[in-house]
């Protein structure tokens, strides 16, 4: 069976990991200040703070805003459902704008629809976005809009590490709350941990809190040359979201190859493309000449519905896996009062026809020239 995602691990990260539970340490500790420092200078941000996972650096970045139990926040309805999550535990309520059709990133337009209407803008108090499949938004039309409106923009780059736009990387130096996902399926993968990285020293510091209870000491930060002190401030309610020197030890390790994990990821998409472009029976998701995408996910869109789940499963009795990415939020129950642009159409029509096809580094040019042929061969009975 060709997988549709697949973890591939460097000897690189076993043995850092080896280092890490030989030294007697797992904790928050050097491993994750290492690890903050190689993203600080890889990202070209002044701050990085390492998390548990995607999800808890999402939930720092809300609870970093200026905003009270009801207020809004537009969001997209075109991601896995953390994104949204994290701001209905926060006490906020989600408001869908809509996508771009060809791309499955927030539309920009939507965005400044919803915030025409006298209900939504004034309780909206910033605009999360979601980095689709590792393709940056249109990051000037979201900053643009946000600014007018004297409002604070997520970025919820889960899918997007390596991912420029206009040159500048996603997460750099310009960004206030920009987050990351490691997860075990994403581009870089440390089996789960997240990153916040901003601009702001006061979004550093209260974040720092947030992961770890609002304890303004971690536990190796009270470790001294003359013993372990026990005493420490709690300044703010907070998580245990923190990072620990296991999950930095494997990213240490898994960052050494990232770029040619990530050329190689790029290699395989290229093919895709080469192959499937000039199939009229189905789409590619469009790519911007201003962006450079993580290549997180590879999506084609089908003419139908129909076609789309008979192709799976054709697809999936040759042994090749496939997947859908994603639901659109506001039709799960716990969304569905939630204020919508027009019912979020391009969202739903992308839902409907989208397949997500196998990309990872352990597959190879035959894997992706096999799963090339099965989709030919089923668009030819077309």
């Amino acid at each position: 069976m060709i997988q549709l995602f697949k973890h591939v691990v460097h000897p690189e990260a076993i043995q850092q990991v080896t280092e890490t539970l030989q030294s007697g340490w797992t904790g928050i500790g050097p491993k994750v200040a290492e690890f903050e420092k190689t993203m600080r200078e890889y990202l070209d941000t002044p701050h990085a703070i390492a998390f548990n996972s995607g999800t808890g650096a999402l939930e720092a970045a809300v609870a970093c805003l200026t905003a009270g139990r009801g207020d809004y926040i537009i969001t997209t309805p075109l991601t896995f459902v953390a994104t949204n999550h994290v701001i209905l535990r926060a006490g906020l309520i989600p408001v869908f704008a809509d996508v771009e059709f060809d791309t499955g990133n927030i539309d920009v337009k939507s965005v400044q629809k919803l915030l025409e209407n006298s209900f939504i803008r004034p309780r909206t108090k910033a605009i999360m976005v979601v980095h689709y499949g590792g393709l940056p938004v249109d990051m000037d039309g979201i900053y643009d809009t946000a600014n007018m409106h004297k409002m604070d923009v997520i970025e919820d780059a889960a899918h997007a590490l390596g991912a420029k736009y206009k040159n500048m990387m996603i997460g750099t130096k310009y960004s206030r709350y920009v987050c990351f996902s490691f997860h075990s399926v994403k581009p870089f993968a440390i089996g789960d941990g997240g990153l916040l990285t901003t601009y702001a020293p006061e979004v550093d510091q209260a974040a720092r809190l947030v992961r770890w209870f609002g304890i303004d000491k971690t536990t190796s930060d009270r470790f001294t040359k003359d013993g372990y002190k026990w005493d420490y401030n709690v300044r703010t309610l907070g998580y245990k979201t923190h990072m620990n020197d296991i999950q930095a030890a494997i990213g240490l390790g898994q960052f050494v190859h990232y770029q040619e994990d990530s050329a190689k990821r790029q290699a395989i998409v290229d093919r895709y493309r080469e192959r499937l472009e000039p199939n009229d029976r189905l789409t590619i998701t469009n790519i911007r000449p201003d962006r450079i995408s993580a290549n997180y996910l590879f999506v084609i869109l089908c003419i139908s519905k129909e076609i789309k789940e008979a192709l799976m499963q054709f697809l999936y009795e040759n042994e090749i896996q496939t997947g859908c990415h994603y639901r659109p939020n506001h039709l799960y129950k716990m969304y569905k009062n939630c204020e919508t642009d027009d019912g979020c159409k391009n969202a739903m029509e992308f839902f409907e026809k989208a397949i997500t096809l196998p990309l990872h580094t352990a597959l190879s040019m035959d894997d992706v020239d096999y799963v090339c042929d099965k989709i030919e061969e089923f668009t030819r009975r077309l």
